[in-house]
């Protein structure tokens, strides 16, 4: 039997303040690209997400090590 994959925490960003200025900088854009440029609301929720998630410092390209690859993803033989 394998065992569970666990994640492992990001490490915190180095202070309050720069997730504070993300927080402000995500919804800004929220708010230009729904009023300004007529976005539709999903798009810039979305939009804004991810420029709050840059500006916090989080990396998108990482790949979450709970997702299940190469063996772990194929049906065990019971169960065929």
């Amino acid at each position: 039997m394998t065992g569970f994959l666990l994640a492992q925490a990001a490490p915190p960003p180095t202070n309050g303040a720069q997730l504070v200025l993300a927080a402000l900088i995500g919804i800004a854009v929220i708010v230009v690209l729904i009023t300004r440029y007529s976005v539709h609301p999903f798009l810039s929720l979305t939009i804004g997400s991810l420029v709050t998630a840059a500006v916090a410092g989080q990396a998108s390209t990482r790949r979450s090590p709970a997702t299940p690859t190469g063996s772990a993803r194929r049906r065990p033989a019971s169960a065929r």
